[in-house]
């Protein structure tokens, strides 16, 4: 099958080519040769006729190119200078069906471009919120270290209080550096095959010793066996990550409902609910931000860093499946993992 011919070919093609029609239409027909005028003469006239509309033509093509290809290259050194709202300003055609292939780059270049900023946006908020989430366990520990130096107060207490910031440091430590191996990484390093049944059955018993410790359970509803190629520990840390963070925010006397059941296309569909306060609507999104919180109401005293659901996130996106959270009627959070079928698994 012949490749699709590209639409700035064609609108340059057909230009050029109905320049040189029009040229004949007026040379020819509109102003013929007078019987009084020689063959050369009428012949230089024409072929000057020729070059005069030809070059208005190539002109105008000409034009039509380099306009957008300029602003490509003024928000491209605009972009490398540090401007990271720098867009390349072109007023191509309203629709995408009437736009050639420079106006797709235009538009393509202008996509990268508010990608790059939301993403460097992003790193610098990362590094103000770890900034904010150290700080509190330093200066509790420069403060018993203080009164260990000066001996008063109870020294057991303090030092166990030290014992518990420092353990809390190097479990922010260790997800902070999950998260950037899951940012960086673009493939599963060594997929294996498992039974994402057993997976999910494994996470239910886990969470169910802290679930019964705040007053509720851990049901799961497996419909059947799901053969997957994946990475095992990877992508139970992230159902686990979502599992537990249900039962943190789960009302007493309730149960937190772990439902695996397969779609109509073959892949894997996961729901953890709660029964929580639920999150605004409009927050939706924003919680699977690295070190997002809602609001002290949602997470009171929970001790987390608000980087679960962010490694839950990208651990999932690297099996090629999507998470998404939704709000429950009255209450509550449903949160729900696609993830694809793998070959060889009907």
């Amino acid at each position: 099958m012949m490749s699709r011919v590209p639409r700035l070919f064609l609108r340059l093609f057909l230009s050029y080519w109905a320049g040189l029609v029009a040229t004949i239409l007026v040379v020819f027909l509109i102003f013929p040769r007078p019987d009084n005028q020689s063959i050369a003469w009428a012949l230089g006239s024409r072929i000057a006729a020729a070059i005069a509309v030809s070059g208005v033509a190539c002109v105008l093509v000409a034009r039509y190119i380099t306009r957008p290809i300029a602003a490509l290259s003024i928000a491209a050194r605009a972009l490398a200078s540090g401007d990271l709202g720098a867009r390349a300003i072109h007023a191509g055609s309203a629709g995408n069906a009437g736009k050639n292939e420079i106006e797709v780059l235009v538009e393509d270049f202008n996509q990268m471009a508010e990608r790059l900023e939301r993403i460097v946006e992003s790193q610098r908020r990362l590094v103000r919120d770890v900034s904010h989430e150290l700080r509190s366990p330093l200066a509790r520990l420069n403060v018993a270290l203080d009164l260990l130096d000066s001996a008063k107060g109870d020294v057991c207490e303090e030092r166990e209080r030290m014992r518990r910031d420092i353990d809390r440091l190097n479990s922010l430590i260790e997800r902070l550096l999950a998260l950037s191996r899951l940012d960086a990484a673009n493939d599963l390093a060594a997929p294996e095959w498992f039974d994402l049944s057993d997976l999910i059955t494994e996470v239910g018993t886990d969470a169910m010793r802290e679930a019964v410790a705040r007053g509720c359970e851990v049901e799961c509803k497996i419909a059947q066996e799901f053969p997957m190629l994946g990475d095992y520990e990877l992508l139970r840390s992230a159902i686990d990550n979502v599992v537990r963070n249900a039962v943190r925010h789960a009302s007493t006397g309730s149960a937190v409902e772990v439902e695996l059941s397969r779609d109509t296309n073959g892949s894997a569909r996961i729901c953890i609910r709660d029964t929580g306060p639920g999150i605004p609507e409009s927050e939706l999104e924003n919680i699977f931000r690295p070190f997002y919180r809602v609001d002290r109401a949602r997470t009171p005293g929970d001790g987390g860093f608000g980087l679960g659901l962010a490694i839950a996130q990208r651990a999932v996106r690297l099996h090629r499946g999507s998470i998404a959270a939704t709000n429950r009627s009255p209450h509550g959070l449903t949160v729900e993992i696609h993830l694809p079928a793998s070959d060889g698994s009907e």
